[in-house]
């Protein structure tokens, strides 16, 4: 029977219940594995002109870089000043709506107000008794038709 560890095969005389003596242990050592190189691959003439090139910067490939980086530089300003200016839009349409929803609010409590304190005994007591004012006789109230308009223009006098 042999236990193997690491680099090294032991080989055991006794076993006994579940744990392994150690008798006359042989040291057997074995071989490093063998590495497999793979010849190198041909490069083509374009690959190595390529690579050449790659190695020096000239002053046009600079310049080249420079602009790009000018470029992107100007078009993230750009995006920045537009996404503030978006922002700032968005706070003051905001604080405009809450405006207009408070003037509403304040509108219908004052129309509410109005409504409510309208007495039409009051007008009818006030028109008759102090303006003159009579109820129409008959014969008295013309009716024509309207053009669903907001308004009446009278263009002739009433008969």
């Amino acid at each position: 029977m042999s236990i193997q560890g690491r680099k090294y095969t032991y080989y055991v005389d006794e076993v006994q219940g579940n744990t392994v003596t150690v008798g006359n242990a042989v040291r057997k050592i074995e071989p490093a594995p063998k590495r497999v190189t793979t010849p190198p691959k041909k490069k083509s003439a374009w690959h190595l002109k390529n690579r050449e090139r790659s190695r020096y910067m000239n002053w046009r490939y600079v310049a080249y870089l420079v602009c790009l980086l000018l470029v992107c530089g100007f078009t993230l300003m750009n995006y920045l000043s537009l996404r503030s200016e978006i922002t700032t839009s968005i706070k003051s349409i905001a604080r405009m709506e809450r405006e207009l929803n408070n003037l509403r609010l304040a509108n219908d409590e004052n129309h509410s107000r109005i409504t409510n304190n309208i007495d039409l005994d009051h007008i009818r007591r006030v028109a008759i008794q102090e303006l003159g004012m009579i109820y129409p006789r008959e014969g008295q109230i013309v009716s024509f038709a309207g053009n669903n308009s907001d308004y009446v223009r009278q263009l002739n006098p009433m008969p």
